[in-house]
C-alpha cells in the first residue's frame, strides 16, 4: 500500500514514465486527490475533490493530454495501469497498454 500525505494511492496510470495516481483519504475534508508523481514519491499538482468521479476524471484528463503530447511529438506512448479495465480502455484510445 502506497501513501503520500495520508492519501491512499487506489489508481495509478503511467504515461511513459510519468505517474498520474488517485488518492483516497476518509478524514481530509476533500477525501480523494489526484496527483502527477516522479520516481514513485514526488507527488505536485494535486488537484482535490469531494467525489471519486471528479478525481477520476482529472487522472483522464491528464492521461490523454500526456498520450496526446507523446503522439505530438511522434512516440507511440506505452501506458501502465493498476486501474479496472473499463477506465483503462477509455484512456487507451488505442495505445498499447501493459498491465503493471
Amino acid at each position: 500500500m502506497r501513501v503520500n500525505n495520508g492519501y491512499e494511492i487506489t489508481d495509478n496510470i503511467f504515461v511513459n514514465k510519468l505517474e498520474i495516481v488517485v488518492g483516497y483519504n476518509a478524514n481530509a475534508p476533500d477525501p480523494y486527490v489526484c496527483w502527477m508523481c516522479v520516481n514513485d514519491d514526488n507527488y505536485y499538482w494535486g488537484k482535490y475533490c469531494a467525489k471519486r468521479e471528479t478525481a477520476m476524471g482529472f487522472l483522464q484528463k491528464r492521461a490523454d493530454k500526456e498520450i496526446q503530447y507523446s503522439r505530438d511529438m511522434h512516440i507511440e506512448p506505452v501506458i501502465k495501469t493498476t486501474m479496472n479495465i473499463q477506465t483503462e480502455k477509455h484512456i487507451n484510445k488505442g495505445s498499447k497498454s501493459q498491465e503493471r
